[in-house]
Formats: C-alpha cells, sequence, structure tokens
C-alpha cells in the first residue's frame, strides 16, 4: 500500500521543511506540506487535509506535526481513528529526510517507528558530539 507523507504545521514551517528536504534529496513523490497560516479558518484548513486524505483512502498517511495539541494537530484527532493514518509530533528535518527516503522501503508501522525514533536521536549537543 502507498504511503504518503504529510507535513503539517504552524505557519510556513511544513512547507520550508519539504522544499528544504526537496534542496537535499531532491523532489519527493506523495510528500505534501499543510501550513495554517493567518487569516486561514481550522475549519478550512481542517477540510483540506481531510479531502486530501479521502481521495487517497486506499493508502497509508504519515503525519508529521510541528506542535502535540496545536491547531494543526487537533484538526487531524478524528482522521488519526483510521488505522492508515498514524500521527508523530515534534517535526524537524532530519525526521522529513528520513520519513520521505524510506516510505517506499518500510512497512508502513515500521516507518512509523523510525520517524519516531530520528526525531529523538537527532537532538544533540556539543558536548554530546565531543564526548563520543
Amino acid at each position: 500500500m502507498k504511503t504518503n507523507l504529510l507535513i503539517v504545521s504552524h505557519g510556513s514551517l511544513a512547507s520550508s521543511l519539504v522544499a528544504t528536504a526537496s534542496l537535499i534529496f531532491g523532489e519527493q513523490q506523495n510528500v505534501v506540506a499543510y501550513g495554517l497560516e493567518p487569516g486561514v479558518q481550522l475549519d478550512d484548513f481542517k477540510e483540506k487535509i481531510e479531502a486530501y486524505i479521502r481521495e487517497r483512502e486506499n493508502e497509508n498517511f504519515l503525519v508529521l506535526a510541528d506542535l502535540l495539541f496545536g491547531s494543526p494537530f487537533n484538526s487531524l484527532i478524528a482522521s488519526m481513528k483510521q488505522d492508515n493514518v498514524y500521527l508523530v509530533t515534534g517535526v524537524n528535518l532530519p525526521m522529513v529526510l528520513e520519513a520521505a527516503m524510506q516510505k517506499d522501503h518500510l512497512p508502513f508501522e515500521s516507518l512509523c517507528d523510525l520517524a519516531k525514533e530520528i526525531g529523538k536521536t537527532s537532538i544533540t549537543s556539543k558536548k554530546d558530539i565531543l564526548s563520543k
């Protein structure tokens, strides 16, 4: 089953992450960004994402969101009840890069676990690096 990668955020963070990932690895298929921009109604934002998911009801969706319980996250709560939709919060560039590169190669559950793990392990400090 095909896996789609959806990046959702406040403002332009989602589109910036996708654009930056494209600079590094080239444009990836089925990787889309949805940013809740100022002045956009939450219901309109939610409907846009839900329509994208409905149009591809037989596909999987790994959703990477910027903030737990933020408006973009909250707009997807109903969709999260579906078995083919998995959401990870705290999106960062390493998560996007790894998920985009692996989405067509790993089983869906493994991809979801990988996204969480990469999000955690990609955060480090100078002290951590120098102590290795």
